[in-house]
């Protein structure tokens, strides 16, 4: 059984060897040293598993047979980790070295804060932002935030980006891990939202700085994400919403991804998106009954944190 330890930093790796090494070191350079460190790979092909055991033997690695997606493999990460604190990490995403330890202190003097981002600068621009926190409009569909005033320490948002965020284990054990149906994107969009209707606040700090090498991953499956993105959205809205918010806002979302699918490209992938809603809504609508069942924000004290688009 591993030492129990104050954070459990989870990796998600896929195909990272030339990357991962920078990630990692970044981890150990750490100013707050109470943490374990755990990569769960998703079957990578070009050696980054035995690198990894190799060059960073501090470094619990678990091995996937197959390609399963962040969703998954970040709750099996956490479900093998021991931290009050859970870290969730993108292999391309390099920290300053006291980032562990601005989140751990802000955890820990903000009582109703679940989930806490950071302020997510490029690697290859490190004066450009990334993400500092994530919106949604009144349809669902997220997007990144992207400005912020010089005053402002803390932001509060619908998510923040699960490339660098960390979150309480007592909230995750309240509002559950991930959705496993989203095998890739809006599973922070959901959870950060989840987290809002079960009464805890999701904010950034933004003293908090990482740096992300964006699309060193996901340049290597570029079409199926037009499929996740259209399902998982609609999937979301489905679970998420008050019931009278729920039928206002479902038809237009249909009706606007429709006119998207008339006028943009990847027509098949959004239509076997809505399709795959189709055929698993009574699942769907299970896991609405739960998400429901620990609302203790109504819809209406959460505007404020969601675009008045539509689109």
């Amino acid at each position: 059984m591993p030492m129990v330890k104050t954070v459990s930093v989870i990796i998600c790796a896929y195909n990272n060897k030339e990357i991962i090494g920078d990630c990692l070191n970044s981890i150990k350079s750490q100013t707050f040293k109470d943490f374990e460190c755990i990569i769960v790979d998703d079957a990578s092909k070009d050696g980054t598993v035995d690198y990894v055991k190799k060059e960073y033997s501090w470094v619990r690695v678990i091995s996937n047979k197959s390609n399963q997606g962040p969703s998954i493999n970040r709750n099996k990460g956490i479900k093998n980790s021991t931290g009050k604190y859970i870290v969730t990490l993108d292999s391309d995403v390099i920290l300053k070295k006291d980032w562990l330890e601005k989140q751990v202190a802000m955890l820990n003097t903000t009582k109703q804060a679940g989930i806490i981002g950071s302020k997510l600068l490029y690697y290859t621009n490190k004066n450009r932002i990334n993400s500092i926190a994530g919106g949604l409009t009144r349809t669902g569909i997220g997007f990144d935030i992207l400005k912020t005033t010089k005053k402002e320490k803390t932001l509060s948002a619908v998510y923040v980006c699960s490339a660098a965020m960390i979150m309480k284990r007592e909230m995750i054990n309240k509002v559950g891990m991930f959705d496993e149906e989203y095998f890739y994107g809006h599973e922070d969009t959901d959870l950060g939202w989840r987290a809002n209707i079960a009464g805890y606040k999701v904010i950034t700090n933004l003293e908090a700085i990482a740096y992300h090498r964006i699309g060193e991953t996901m340049k290597k499956r570029p079409k199926i994400l037009y499929f996740y993105a259209t399902k998982n959205r609609i999937r979301s809205l489905i679970k998420n919403y008050e019931f009278h918010n729920l039928i206002l806002y479902l038809p237009l979302l249909l009706v606007l991804t429709t006119i998207d699918i008339l006028i943009r490209s990847r027509r098949i992938q959004k239509i076997k998106a809505i399709w795959w809603n189709i055929k698993n809504i009574s699942k769907t609508l299970n896991k609405r009954i739960i998400v429901q069942k620990s609302r203790k924000t109504k819809d209406k004290e959460l505007w404020g944190l969601f675009s008045k688009s539509l689109w």
